[in-house]
């Protein structure tokens, strides 16, 4: 027996009408819990890929950061603010050339690390993954290396 003060009443849950708003935070559809899972594993993947191009290529890291960041910019004033931002010389060409390089070295590395989540690594379930993570499209270049390799 529970004692309770006086005048103090066990209150009782409610019923939440079906059409009640609250029942949204109580769980997500299964299609936005795989969305947002899907939409992780891409920035767990693309953070890993990022990780790893510092890692091998510094230079090429800087400078695909740095269009990451200023998208808008043509390619002389890329250059010469590339220029100032690693302390080198560049070209117009230049920049774009190592641009190019840095956009290959990625795709190469975020296929990589596809990969490395199959077992076993086909070149069709690469695909699969990065389809599904729609990443295939940056790495297309990058799967037919690698089919060819294969």
């Amino acid at each position: 027996m529970t004692l309770r003060a006086p005048g103090s009443q066990k209150r009782r849950p409610r019923p939440v009408a079906p059409d009640d708003r609250a029942l949204e935070s109580v769980a997500a559809p299964a299609e936005d819990q795989d969305r947002a899972f899907r939409e992780s594993w891409r920035d767990h993947l693309l953070a890993r890929a990022w990780d790893a191009l510092a890692q091998a290529q510094p230079t090429y890291y800087a400078v695909l950061r740095f269009r990451t960041a200023h998208p808008e910019l043509p390619s002389e004033e890329l250059a010469e603010r590339l220029g100032r931002h690693l302390s080198k010389t560049f070209t117009a060409a230049a920049a774009r050339q190592t641009l190019h390089r840095a956009r290959e070295r990625f795709a190469d590395l975020l296929l990589t690390e596809v990969a490395h989540t199959i077992e076993p690594p086909t070149p069709d379930e690469i695909e699969e993954e990065l389809r599904d993570q729609d990443l295939l499209v940056y790495c297309e270049p990058a799967l037919k290396r690698y089919r060819q390799g294969s």
